[in-house]
């Protein structure tokens, strides 16, 4: 590695951090502030209100950020309506993030007994004081948890702000059948890379609850370090990287599925070690005392408890992965958005506005997707609760 080259490309590094770090803040302002207001909303169960915020929420949880990003980016000016790469990022962030965060906080509000609302009421506070000096600040202290996860996925999503200026790698296409096309080409790569990480996460959950310290090291170290990591980042390093590195010729539909496994992996692993130590301690004891093999007491006990907690944990981990496909543009496969690109490209002359509908169709392609699977995942969690 020439790190002189590093040296000398310092300052646009230090430049490029502070723009990342100015759009993250203000995209996270204002997707905390969509946030707690789409869940005071939902809290308080404003009739019409409601429906619209949950509507938005399952809008912007089923789609890409980076396909959110082209539709506001190139879509919207067709239309008439200009904007910047800057303050596009701001609204993709806050679109995104206020979804994420209106569920965090309206766990939070739904953990408040309802007494202390009847208790703050009966003493003569309004319902703007009560929600002020008693809900709140409880909500936010028990939804502190999620809230800080959110700013972490929302800060590794800014990774992809970097795709709203490169609509000058576009190659030409002909055909808009290629858009349905590439869509099944996606979800092929997403079935390969979920049969693969499944059984994986399966047996690294279930070896994380093992009381082996240099296993569980070695675990924690890979998990913590490919959850932080951007998938965009991954990806880029193991198309890139591995060529500079080792020679390693990779195509970008294998390092795609190389990066999904090891994120689809360390996701579901984190997912079956929650669930598994979830079990109360006692039902080991018990199951135990009344003569049952081990093998018995996962079999008849924990293996069931487990897999109807895990089920709609996993579904969403499946949406999470069919959006995160979209980001494979960026190392030279050619699925849905790629083609897209080409479309808008090929019929710039005949049709100069293409874009929003185009983008618009995509949007929509990936909502369909995500959508359906979204609510079996939320119909099972409330069934099993």
């Amino acid at each position: 590695m020439d790190w002189n080259v590093m040296v000398q490309y310092l300052p646009q590094y230090e430049k490029a951090a502070w723009l990342t770090l100015r759009l993250g803040v203000a995209g996270i302002f204002w997707a905390i502030l969509v946030g707690l207001v789409c869940a005071v909303l939902q809290y308080e169960k404003v009739p019409v209100l409601r429906r619209i915020v949950g509507a938005y929420i399952q809008l912007s949880r089923n789609t890409p950020l980076l396909v959110q990003l082209f539709f506001l980016y190139y879509g919207l000016p067709k239309i008439g309506i200009k904007t910047n790469a800057e303050l596009c990022g701001i609204a993709g962030l806050a679109f995104l993030g206020g979804s994420y965060m209106a569920e965090a906080f309206r766990s939070g509000l739904e953990a408040i007994e309802p007494i202390q609302t009847e208790s703050a009421l009966s003493l003569g506070m309004s319902r703007l004081q009560t929600m002020r000096y008693v809900v709140l600040p409880q909500a936010v202290s028990i939804s502190m948890p999620a809230f800080m996860a959110n700013i972490i996925f929302l800060l590794k999503e800014t990774s992809v702000f970097s795709a709203i200026s490169l609509m000058d790698l576009m190659f030409t296409a002909k055909d808009l059948i290629g858009l349905y096309y590439k869509t099944a080409e996606n979800l092929f790569l997403l079935a390969v890379s979920v049969l693969i990480s499944l059984p994986l996460g399966i047996l690294l959950g279930v070896l994380m609850t093992f009381k082996n310290p240099i296993l569980k090291a070695i675990l924690r170290v890979y998990l913590e370090f490919i959850r932080i990591m951007p998938q965009m980042v991954l990806l880029f390093l193991v198309y890139f990287g591995t060529t500079r590195a080792f020679g390693w010729d990779l195509s970008g539909e294998t390092a795609a599925v190389i990066v999904f496994v090891l994120w689809g992996t360390a996701e579901m692993s984190d997912l079956v070690r929650g669930a598994l130590i979830a079990i109360p301690k006692h039902q080991y004891e018990s199951s135990e005392a009344l003569g049952m093999s081990r093998v018995q007491t996962y079999w008849y006990i924990i293996i069931p408890q487990t897999v109807r907690r895990l089920i709609p944990l996993s579904i969403n981990l499946i949406t999470r992965m069919i959006k995160t496909t979209s980001l494979v543009l960026m190392i030279g496969v050619v699925e849905v958005l790629k083609v897209a690109q080409q479309i808008i490209e090929a019929n710039r002359t005949a049709s100069p506005n293409a874009a929003f509908g185009i983008y618009l169709t995509v949007f929509i392609l990936y909502f369909l997707a995500c959508w359906p699977i979204s609510l079996l995942a939320g119909y099972l969690e409330k069934k099993w609760k």
